[in-house]
Protein backbone atom coordinates (compact mmCIF):
# COMPACT_ATOMS: atom_id res chain seq x y z
CA UNK A 1 0.00 0.00 0.00
CA UNK A 2 2.84 2.32 0.72
CA UNK A 3 4.01 1.71 -2.87
CA UNK A 4 0.70 3.09 -4.16
CA UNK A 5 1.03 6.07 -1.87
CA UNK A 6 4.44 6.88 -3.27
CA UNK A 7 3.68 6.01 -6.89
CA UNK A 8 0.84 8.51 -7.35
CA UNK A 9 2.74 11.70 -6.43
CA UNK A 10 5.82 10.53 -8.32
CA UNK A 11 3.72 10.03 -11.43
CA UNK A 12 2.33 13.55 -11.07
CA UNK A 13 5.77 15.07 -10.59
CA UNK A 14 7.11 13.21 -13.62
CA UNK A 15 4.41 14.75 -15.79
CA UNK A 16 2.13 11.75 -16.34
CA UNK A 17 -1.61 12.26 -16.42
CA UNK A 18 -3.36 9.99 -13.89
CA UNK A 19 -6.43 8.19 -15.13
CA UNK A 20 -9.54 8.86 -12.98
CA UNK A 21 -10.13 5.12 -12.42
CA UNK A 22 -6.54 4.63 -11.32
CA UNK A 23 -6.77 7.65 -9.06
CA UNK A 24 -10.00 6.41 -7.34
CA UNK A 25 -8.59 2.92 -6.89
CA UNK A 26 -5.44 4.35 -5.33
CA UNK A 27 -7.54 6.35 -2.86
CA UNK A 28 -9.66 3.30 -2.01
CA UNK A 29 -6.56 1.26 -1.31
CA UNK A 30 -5.35 3.87 1.14
CA UNK A 31 -8.40 3.52 3.50
CA UNK A 32 -8.97 -0.11 4.76
CA UNK A 33 -7.09 -0.13 8.05
CA UNK A 34 -5.75 2.82 9.93
CA UNK A 35 -3.32 0.69 11.97
CA UNK A 36 -1.68 -0.56 8.77
CA UNK A 37 -1.58 2.92 7.37
CA UNK A 38 0.37 5.74 8.89
CA UNK A 39 0.07 8.16 5.98
CA UNK A 40 -1.14 11.55 7.22
CA UNK A 41 -4.44 12.84 5.82
CA UNK A 42 -2.61 15.83 4.35
CA UNK A 43 -1.21 13.52 1.63
CA UNK A 44 -4.65 12.85 0.22
CA UNK A 45 -5.67 16.49 0.23
CA UNK A 46 -2.32 17.42 -1.31
CA UNK A 47 -2.92 15.05 -4.21
CA UNK A 48 -6.43 16.32 -4.78
CA UNK A 49 -5.18 19.92 -4.94
CA UNK A 50 -2.23 19.23 -7.24
CA UNK A 51 -3.04 20.43 -10.80
CA UNK A 52 -2.46 17.89 -13.51
CA UNK A 53 0.48 19.10 -15.67
CA UNK A 54 -1.24 18.25 -18.94
CA UNK A 55 -4.21 20.48 -18.06
CA UNK A 56 -1.87 23.34 -17.23
CA UNK A 57 -0.02 22.82 -20.51
CA UNK A 58 -3.32 22.73 -22.36
CA UNK A 59 -4.33 26.10 -20.95
CA UNK A 60 -1.02 27.68 -21.98
CA UNK A 61 -0.75 26.04 -25.41
CA UNK A 62 -2.61 28.80 -27.27
CA UNK A 63 -0.77 29.78 -30.44
CA UNK A 64 1.02 33.11 -30.44
CA UNK A 65 0.85 34.79 -33.83
CA UNK A 66 4.38 35.71 -34.97
CA UNK A 67 5.10 39.21 -36.17
CA UNK A 68 6.35 39.03 -39.76
CA UNK A 69 8.87 41.59 -40.91
CA UNK A 70 8.26 43.25 -44.30
CA UNK A 71 11.93 42.77 -45.22
CA UNK A 72 13.26 39.49 -46.57
CA UNK A 73 16.20 39.54 -44.11
CA UNK A 74 14.91 41.11 -40.87
CA UNK A 75 18.06 40.52 -38.78
CA UNK A 76 20.01 43.01 -40.96
CA UNK A 77 19.51 46.77 -41.34
CA UNK A 78 16.95 47.88 -43.97
CA UNK A 79 17.96 46.71 -47.41
CA UNK A 80 18.80 48.99 -50.31
CA UNK A 81 15.45 48.06 -51.89
CA UNK A 82 13.71 50.01 -49.13
CA UNK A 83 15.63 53.20 -49.92
CA UNK A 84 13.67 55.92 -51.77
CA UNK A 85 16.53 56.29 -54.25
CA UNK A 86 18.78 53.19 -54.26
CA UNK A 87 22.25 53.56 -55.71
CA UNK A 88 23.45 51.28 -58.46
CA UNK A 89 25.59 48.37 -57.23
CA UNK A 90 29.38 48.85 -57.39
CA UNK A 91 30.68 48.35 -60.91
CA UNK A 92 33.45 45.82 -61.53
CA UNK A 93 35.27 44.41 -64.53
CA UNK A 94 34.55 40.74 -63.75
CA UNK A 95 32.23 38.54 -61.73
CA UNK A 96 34.96 37.78 -59.19
CA UNK A 97 35.57 41.48 -58.65
CA UNK A 98 31.82 42.03 -58.32
CA UNK A 99 31.69 39.45 -55.53
CA UNK A 100 34.64 41.12 -53.79
CA UNK A 101 33.02 44.56 -54.16
CA UNK A 102 29.75 43.26 -52.68
CA UNK A 103 31.59 41.79 -49.68
CA UNK A 104 33.49 45.04 -49.06
CA UNK A 105 30.19 46.93 -49.29
CA UNK A 106 28.77 44.56 -46.67
CA UNK A 107 31.73 45.37 -44.43
CA UNK A 108 31.13 49.11 -44.81
CA UNK A 109 27.42 48.64 -44.04
CA UNK A 110 28.21 46.58 -40.94
CA UNK A 111 26.58 43.36 -42.13
CA UNK A 112 29.85 41.52 -41.56
CA UNK A 113 32.68 42.54 -39.25
CA UNK A 114 35.66 44.22 -40.84
CA UNK A 115 39.23 43.24 -39.86
CA UNK A 116 40.79 45.48 -37.23
CA UNK A 117 43.92 47.60 -37.78
CA UNK A 118 45.99 45.09 -35.81
CA UNK A 119 45.54 42.51 -38.58
CA UNK A 120 48.01 43.40 -41.31
CA UNK A 121 49.07 40.07 -42.77
CA UNK A 122 47.22 39.29 -46.00
CA UNK A 123 46.68 35.65 -45.10
CA UNK A 124 45.31 36.57 -41.69
CA UNK A 125 42.98 39.10 -43.30
CA UNK A 126 41.78 36.45 -45.75
CA UNK A 127 41.25 33.97 -42.91
CA UNK A 128 39.40 36.58 -40.83
CA UNK A 129 37.05 37.45 -43.70
CA UNK A 130 36.39 33.79 -44.46
CA UNK A 131 35.47 33.28 -40.79
CA UNK A 132 33.10 36.28 -40.83
CA UNK A 133 31.49 34.98 -44.00
CA UNK A 134 31.02 31.62 -42.26
CA UNK A 135 29.32 33.40 -39.34
CA UNK A 136 27.01 35.28 -41.72
CA UNK A 137 25.92 32.10 -43.49
CA UNK A 138 25.44 30.33 -40.18
CA UNK A 139 23.25 33.21 -38.98
CA UNK A 140 21.26 32.88 -42.19
CA UNK A 141 20.70 29.17 -41.56
CA UNK A 142 19.53 29.88 -38.01
CA UNK A 143 17.19 32.58 -39.32
CA UNK A 144 15.76 30.08 -41.78
CA UNK A 145 15.04 27.72 -38.88
CA UNK A 146 13.21 30.55 -37.09
CA UNK A 147 11.27 31.32 -40.27
CA UNK A 148 10.33 27.65 -40.54
CA UNK A 149 8.92 27.64 -37.00
CA UNK A 150 6.97 30.85 -37.69
CA UNK A 151 5.64 29.36 -40.93
CA UNK A 152 4.45 26.25 -39.10
CA UNK A 153 2.74 28.44 -36.50
CA UNK A 154 0.92 30.44 -39.17
CA UNK A 155 -0.18 27.30 -41.00
CA UNK A 156 -1.39 25.68 -37.80
CA UNK A 157 -3.21 28.84 -36.75
CA UNK A 158 -5.02 29.03 -40.08
CA UNK A 159 -5.90 25.33 -39.90
CA UNK A 160 -6.97 25.01 -36.25
CA UNK A 161 -7.93 28.52 -35.11
CA UNK A 162 -9.18 30.03 -38.37
CA UNK A 163 -6.58 32.78 -38.69
CA UNK A 164 -7.14 35.03 -41.68
CA UNK A 165 -3.59 35.42 -42.97
CA UNK A 166 -2.51 38.74 -44.44
CA UNK A 167 -0.72 39.16 -47.75
CA UNK A 168 2.59 39.70 -45.94
CA UNK A 169 2.16 36.44 -44.03
CA UNK A 170 1.22 34.49 -47.16
CA UNK A 171 4.23 35.85 -49.08
CA UNK A 172 6.40 34.96 -46.07
CA UNK A 173 5.16 31.36 -46.23
CA UNK A 174 5.90 31.18 -49.97
CA UNK A 175 9.40 32.60 -49.51
CA UNK A 176 10.19 30.25 -46.63
CA UNK A 177 8.98 27.20 -48.58
CA UNK A 178 11.24 28.21 -51.47
CA UNK A 179 14.18 28.72 -49.10
CA UNK A 180 13.69 25.24 -47.64
CA UNK A 181 13.91 23.74 -51.13
CA UNK A 182 17.18 25.59 -51.76
CA UNK A 183 18.61 24.62 -48.39
CA UNK A 184 19.91 21.19 -49.51
CA UNK A 185 22.30 22.41 -52.26
CA UNK A 186 23.33 25.34 -50.08
CA UNK A 187 24.31 23.07 -47.16
CA UNK A 188 26.40 20.93 -49.53
CA UNK A 189 28.22 24.02 -50.79
CA UNK A 190 28.53 25.40 -47.27
CA UNK A 191 30.22 22.21 -46.08
CA UNK A 192 32.60 21.87 -49.03
CA UNK A 193 33.40 25.09 -50.91
CA UNK A 194 32.15 27.94 -48.72
CA UNK A 195 34.37 30.51 -50.49
CA UNK A 196 32.55 29.95 -53.82
CA UNK A 197 29.11 30.83 -52.47
CA UNK A 198 29.46 34.61 -53.19
CA UNK A 199 30.20 33.73 -56.83
CA UNK A 200 27.27 31.34 -57.06
CA UNK A 201 25.00 34.11 -55.77
CA UNK A 202 25.83 36.07 -58.92
CA UNK A 203 25.71 33.15 -61.36
CA UNK A 204 22.72 31.26 -59.92
CA UNK A 205 20.96 33.18 -57.12
CA UNK A 206 17.96 30.85 -57.38
CA UNK A 207 20.07 28.11 -55.72
CA UNK A 208 20.53 29.91 -52.37
CA UNK A 209 18.06 30.72 -49.57
CA UNK A 210 17.16 34.40 -49.32
CA UNK A 211 18.46 34.52 -45.73
CA UNK A 212 22.01 33.74 -46.89
CA UNK A 213 22.36 36.54 -49.45
CA UNK A 214 24.08 39.79 -48.49
CA UNK A 215 21.95 42.94 -48.97
CA UNK A 216 24.54 44.32 -51.38
CA UNK A 217 24.22 41.13 -53.42
CA UNK A 218 20.43 41.40 -53.28
CA UNK A 219 20.65 44.83 -54.90
CA UNK A 220 22.92 43.47 -57.64
CA UNK A 221 20.57 40.54 -58.29
CA UNK A 222 17.55 42.84 -58.50
CA UNK A 223 19.50 45.22 -60.73
CA UNK A 224 20.27 42.36 -63.13
CA UNK A 225 16.60 41.33 -63.13
CA UNK A 226 15.58 44.94 -63.83
CA UNK A 227 17.98 45.16 -66.77
CA UNK A 228 16.64 41.91 -68.21
CA UNK A 229 13.11 43.20 -67.74
CA UNK A 230 13.98 46.45 -69.49
CA UNK A 231 15.41 44.62 -72.50
CA UNK A 232 12.34 42.38 -72.67
CA UNK A 233 9.98 45.37 -72.55
CA UNK A 234 11.97 47.19 -75.21
CA UNK A 235 11.77 44.15 -77.46
CA UNK A 236 8.05 43.83 -76.82
CA UNK A 237 7.40 47.52 -77.39
CA UNK A 238 9.24 47.58 -80.71
CA UNK A 239 7.37 44.47 -81.85
CA UNK A 240 4.00 46.02 -80.99
CA UNK A 241 4.81 49.33 -82.68
CA UNK A 242 5.98 47.42 -85.73
CA UNK A 243 2.85 45.30 -86.20
CA UNK A 244 0.19 47.75 -85.01
CA UNK A 245 -0.36 51.06 -83.32
CA UNK A 246 -3.06 49.62 -81.05
CA UNK A 247 -2.74 47.16 -78.20
CA UNK A 248 -5.35 44.48 -78.76
CA UNK A 249 -6.73 42.83 -75.62
CA UNK A 250 -5.81 39.16 -75.78
CA UNK A 251 -5.77 36.17 -73.52
CA UNK A 252 -2.67 33.99 -73.23
CA UNK A 253 -3.70 31.69 -76.08
CA UNK A 254 -4.07 34.65 -78.43
CA UNK A 255 -0.44 35.78 -78.07
CA UNK A 256 2.14 35.07 -80.75
CA UNK A 257 5.49 33.47 -79.96
CA UNK A 258 7.40 36.79 -79.79
CA UNK A 259 4.91 38.24 -77.31
CA UNK A 260 4.95 35.08 -75.17
CA UNK A 261 8.75 35.06 -75.11
CA UNK A 262 8.99 38.74 -74.20
CA UNK A 263 6.31 38.55 -71.50
CA UNK A 264 7.97 35.55 -69.87
CA UNK A 265 11.30 37.39 -69.80
CA UNK A 266 9.65 40.52 -68.37
CA UNK A 267 7.97 38.44 -65.64
CA UNK A 268 11.23 36.58 -64.88
CA UNK A 269 9.76 33.22 -65.92
CA UNK A 270 12.56 32.20 -68.29
CA UNK A 271 12.19 31.62 -72.01
CA UNK A 272 14.10 28.38 -72.65
CA UNK A 273 11.09 26.18 -73.33
CA UNK A 274 8.58 25.47 -76.11
CA UNK A 275 5.91 28.10 -76.69
CA UNK A 276 3.08 25.96 -75.32
CA UNK A 277 5.01 25.44 -72.08
CA UNK A 278 5.79 29.16 -71.81
CA UNK A 279 2.08 29.90 -72.21
CA UNK A 280 1.37 27.57 -69.33
CA UNK A 281 3.92 29.39 -67.15
CA UNK A 282 2.43 32.71 -68.15
CA UNK A 283 -1.11 31.59 -67.32
CA UNK A 284 0.01 30.32 -63.91
CA UNK A 285 1.62 33.69 -63.16
CA UNK A 286 -1.56 35.54 -64.17
CA UNK A 287 -3.63 33.30 -61.90
CA UNK A 288 -1.21 34.00 -59.06
CA UNK A 289 -1.39 37.74 -59.75
CA UNK A 290 -5.20 37.65 -59.51
CA UNK A 291 -4.95 36.21 -56.00
CA UNK A 292 -2.24 38.70 -55.04
CA UNK A 293 -4.28 41.63 -56.41
CA UNK A 294 -7.26 40.49 -54.33
CA UNK A 295 -5.07 40.48 -51.21
CA UNK A 296 -3.76 43.98 -52.00
CA UNK A 297 -7.28 45.30 -52.53
CA UNK A 298 -8.40 43.71 -49.28
CA UNK A 299 -5.76 45.67 -47.39
CA UNK A 300 -7.47 48.84 -48.80
CA UNK A 301 -4.42 51.00 -48.04
CA UNK A 302 -1.30 50.69 -50.17
CA UNK A 303 0.52 53.14 -47.91
CA UNK A 304 0.96 50.31 -45.38
CA UNK A 305 3.31 48.59 -47.84
CA UNK A 306 6.98 49.42 -47.53
CA UNK A 307 8.94 50.73 -50.50
CA UNK A 308 10.65 47.36 -50.80
CA UNK A 309 7.29 45.54 -50.95
CA UNK A 310 6.00 47.91 -53.67
CA UNK A 311 9.13 47.42 -55.76
CA UNK A 312 8.91 43.64 -55.52
CA UNK A 313 5.16 43.68 -56.27
CA UNK A 314 5.58 45.77 -59.43
CA UNK A 315 8.54 43.66 -60.56
CA UNK A 316 6.37 40.56 -60.21
CA UNK A 317 3.92 42.25 -62.58
CA UNK A 318 6.55 42.88 -65.25
CA UNK A 319 6.92 46.64 -64.64
CA UNK A 320 10.12 48.62 -64.10
CA UNK A 321 10.34 49.65 -60.47
CA UNK A 322 13.87 49.41 -59.05
CA UNK A 323 14.86 53.07 -59.54
CA UNK A 324 11.38 54.61 -59.53
CA UNK A 325 10.46 57.16 -56.86
CA UNK A 326 8.14 56.16 -53.99
CA UNK A 327 5.36 58.31 -55.45
CA UNK A 328 5.71 56.62 -58.84
CA UNK A 329 5.66 53.20 -57.20
CA UNK A 330 2.44 54.05 -55.39
CA UNK A 331 0.70 55.46 -58.46
CA UNK A 332 1.76 52.57 -60.74
CA UNK A 333 0.57 49.93 -58.28
CA UNK A 334 -2.67 51.80 -57.65
CA UNK A 335 -3.30 52.07 -61.40
CA UNK A 336 -2.64 48.35 -61.86
CA UNK A 337 -5.15 47.44 -59.15
CA UNK A 338 -7.78 49.80 -60.52
CA UNK A 339 -7.53 48.76 -64.15
CA UNK A 340 -7.45 45.02 -63.41
CA UNK A 341 -10.38 45.18 -61.01
CA UNK A 342 -13.07 42.76 -62.28
CA UNK A 343 -15.94 45.08 -61.29
CA UNK A 344 -14.43 48.16 -62.91
CA UNK A 345 -16.14 49.00 -66.18
CA UNK A 346 -13.82 51.94 -66.70
CA UNK A 347 -10.81 49.65 -66.93
CA UNK A 348 -11.96 48.41 -70.30
CA UNK A 349 -12.78 51.85 -71.66
CA UNK A 350 -9.32 53.16 -70.83
CA UNK A 351 -7.57 50.72 -73.16
CA UNK A 352 -6.93 51.78 -76.72
CA UNK A 353 -8.93 49.02 -78.33
CA UNK A 354 -11.91 48.46 -76.04
CA UNK A 355 -13.90 50.88 -78.16
CA UNK A 356 -13.47 48.65 -81.19
CA UNK A 357 -14.21 45.24 -79.64
CA UNK A 358 -15.40 43.92 -76.27
CA UNK A 359 -13.17 42.07 -73.88
CA UNK A 360 -13.27 38.29 -73.83
CA UNK A 361 -14.63 36.20 -70.97
CA UNK A 362 -11.25 36.14 -69.25
CA UNK A 363 -11.10 39.93 -69.29
CA UNK A 364 -8.88 40.18 -66.21
CA UNK A 365 -6.10 38.29 -68.00
CA UNK A 366 -6.54 40.57 -71.01
CA UNK A 367 -6.32 43.68 -68.88
CA UNK A 368 -3.14 42.48 -67.19
CA UNK A 369 -1.49 41.63 -70.49
CA UNK A 370 -2.60 44.95 -71.99
CA UNK A 371 -1.08 46.86 -69.08
CA UNK A 372 2.27 45.12 -69.48
CA UNK A 373 2.25 45.73 -73.24
CA UNK A 374 1.36 49.40 -72.73
CA UNK A 375 4.25 49.68 -70.29
CA UNK A 376 6.52 48.14 -72.95
CA UNK A 377 5.46 50.77 -75.50
CA UNK A 378 6.04 53.56 -72.98
CA UNK A 379 9.51 52.16 -72.28
CA UNK A 380 10.37 52.34 -75.98
CA UNK A 381 9.03 55.89 -76.21
CA UNK A 382 11.02 56.96 -73.15
CA UNK A 383 14.20 55.50 -74.66
CA UNK A 384 13.59 57.26 -77.97
CA UNK A 385 12.90 60.54 -76.21
CA UNK A 386 16.06 60.17 -74.15
CA UNK A 387 18.18 59.47 -77.22
CA UNK A 388 16.70 62.52 -78.97
CA UNK A 389 17.52 64.72 -75.98
CA UNK A 390 21.10 63.46 -75.98
CA UNK A 391 21.42 64.24 -79.68
CA UNK A 392 20.10 67.77 -79.08
CA UNK A 393 22.68 68.32 -76.36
Amino acid sequence: MRNNTIRAPVAVLCGYRLDSNYYSQSQANLKPKEEEEDVPPATTSHLSQTPIPSETAKSTSALVRPEISPSAVPFLPPSALDSPHPNAPPAASSTVREAIADYLEAERAGHVQAPGPEITNKFRILYFRAKQLFKFYWSGIKLLRTNFMDMRTLQKGRRTEGWDLTRRELRFIERTQGDLIRLVPFVLLFATVEELIPLMVLYSPWMLPSTTILPSQTLRIKSAEEEQRRRALLSLGKHIKHISQAILPKNVQGLDSIEVNGLCRALDLGNFAPTFWLKRRLQNRLDWLKEDDALLRRSSDLSTLTIEERRIALGQRGLLALYASPEKLYSNLNEWLYRTMPESASAASETQVAKAQPLSADSTDSRMLSLILEHAVKTVEAQEQGSVEKEDE
